[in-house]
């Protein structure tokens, strides 16, 4: 018996890459900020590294997307937003978030 796949409208598609995006930035925020918490202050690479790390460790139930790549220029963006949001702190604001920076965690 043939399957019948139900056609996605082009609404559709876009709804759920929308809400694919928006998991896709809680998950890196959630893995941002677990590591801050547990480290309290960290360099740019190394919160980039253990960000990916938890991320790619994290409970089944927290996302329906699998074997998600944290993208650099995707990681940076998500720093200066919880920079901008007062949930991270450069310890050298007048230098740009990037390799070499270091953050201390706002509670």
């Amino acid at each position: 018996v043939p399957m019948i796949a139900a056609k996605m409208t082009q609404e559709e598609k876009d709804a759920a890459l929308k809400q694919a995006e928006l998991e896709r930035k809680h998950v890196v925020e959630w893995g941002i900020i677990k590591v801050m918490m547990r480290e309290k202050r960290v360099e740019h690479e190394d919160l980039a590294e253990k960000a990916q790390a938890v991320i790619r460790t994290r409970p089944s139930w927290t996302t329906s997307w699998t074997n998600f790549t944290l993208a650099r220029d995707y990681f940076d963006a998500m720093v200066v937003d919880l920079i901008r949001r007062e949930h991270l702190e450069p310890e050298a604001p007048e230098h740009p978030p990037g390799s070499g920076s270091f953050y201390k965690y706002l509670a």
